[in-house]
């Protein structure tokens, strides 16, 4: 169970037709691992290091060595075939590829993310109702940043029912590398992507970026000029600072 979840959380957009329907629906998107901009993410290393070690004692004891207690210590681990490791390796990958995830971000203010996620400043950014009992404070799961990147023996997938392995692949979503720390992100994962989920997921604001077109102001606050789940939405403006390489935020309405 998370902790320390924040009330509300963020999801930063280019301003397109997509976005326009999430805003519409009232839905989020769930992506496939496979389109992420980092080729890390959702990745995870095999640990060959052990088969070719094992593999390598096993042809010395068989051939190299004269202890006979050996070779038949050998001889009764065996080594495992390629072809259960190439079995193996495409399962993880076949599950990678099926788990959707959406994104978001306990900061609406990072600069970067404003740049790389919402068309360099053009877009928007769309706070969430996080409260308690919602569907997106009982599901969202907090990235955790490492250094190193998560292993895995196949004996130790294969031991796995198939409830383990499937939370064992929603485990390895919420690993990135520290490099993207700044980010602050939360995800939502599911067994299925490129598929829109509106459950119960609230706007609470939304808050423009430093380059929208202001003419584009009007037609988003048609789309969500009131909820009835929520009340009005309140809509926003991000401002350059003059004296700082930061944001600052203007009620519209």
């Amino acid at each position: 169970m998370e902790t320390n979840i924040p009330n509300s959380l963020f999801k930063y957009f280019s301003y397109n037709s997509n976005a326009r329907a999430a805003l519409e629906k009232r839905s989020i998107w769930f992506s496939s691992p496979m389109t992420f901009n980092d080729p890390y993410d959702c990745g995870l290393t095999i640990d060959f290091e052990k088969y070719v070690q094992r593999e390598k004692e096993f042809y010395d004891a068989i051939y190299h060595s004269n202890d006979q207690s050996r070779k038949e210590a050998a001889i009764s681990m065996g080594i495992m075939p390629g072809w259960v490791i190439s079995v193996a390796v495409e399962e993880l990958k076949n599950r990678f590829e099926n788990i959707g995830v959406c994104s978001f971000s306990e900061d609406n203010l990072n600069i970067l993310m404003w740049s790389h996620y919402a068309d360099e400043h053009k877009g928007f950014c769309v706070e969430y109702y996080c409260e308690e009992g919602s569907y997106l404070r009982n599901h969202i799961r907090k990235i955790n940043y490492v250094n190193k990147i998560p292993s895995i023996t196949i004996e130790e997938f294969n031991r796995y029912g198939e409830n383990e392995k499937k939370n064992y692949i929603y485990e390895l979503a919420l690993f990135k590398s520290k490099d993207w720390e700044y980010e602050k992100e939360w995800r939502l994962i599911t067994d299925y992507n490129n598929k829109y989920c509106n459950d119960e997921i609230k706007i609470k604001a939304i808050y423009f970026g430093a380059r929208f077109e202001k003419s584009y102001i009007d037609e988003v606050n048609k789309i969500i000029s009131y909820d009835s789940t929520c009340g009005k939405i309140k809509l926003y403006i991000a401002v350059k600072k003059n004296n700082a390489f930061s944001l600052s935020l203007q009620e519209i309405w």
